[in-house]
Order: structure tokens, then sequence, then C-alpha cells
């Protein structure tokens, strides 16, 4: 299934890892540096014409295994939360990377 980011984006609801409010995620050092780490490695993906309010990180299958990706939304966490209710991820495995 897919699932609506905003600004009519969508990615496969499996390859979400997490959701993170911004401010949260902002002042945490831990999350500043994962956050760091990824816009040096891959580069994060707006897709807000705003000030984000969530950062959604996910993986993505590759050749070599799986890239991990994160996006910028203007749609806030708590909203993706609740979308996030109408999907079945109990058969999601995680492999061990």
């Amino acid at each position: 299934m897919f699932f609506h980011l905003g600004e009519n984006y969508y990615i496969d609801a499996n390859e979400i890892l997490m959701i993170m409010d911004m401010k949260s995620a902002l002042t945490s050092k831990i999350s500043r540096d994962f956050i760091e780490k990824i816009k040096k490695e891959k580069g994060i993906k707006s897709i807000c014409g705003e000030k984000p309010k969530s950062i959604i990180i996910t993986r993505e299958k590759s050749p070599d295994g799986y890239d991990i990706k994160a996006y910028y939304s203007s749609i806030s966490s708590n909203t993706l939360l609740k979308r996030s209710y109408q999907y079945d991820f109990s058969s999601f495995e995680m492999e061990v990377m």
C-alpha cells in the first residue's frame, strides 16, 4: 500500500522505518547527528514548500541490500501516525542490516 507524505508524494508503506517530529528530532543530539549523517550520505528530499513539521526515515531495496532515505514533510507526525492506522504492518519483517 502507498502512504501519502504530502504534496502529492507517496511511498510504499512497508518502507517506513520511523516518523519523527522535527522539533523533537532537533532537540536530541543523537537525532540531529543521525539526520546530519543522512544529509551528508544520501541527502534528504524535501517534499514541502514550507518549514518541515516531520521527517520520515525509510529503507528502500537496492542491489546491495537497502538504502536509508529521508523526507521532510509539512504534515505533522501526529497526522502521519493517524494515517498509518489504516495499514497492517503485522506482516512486516525487518532484516538486520
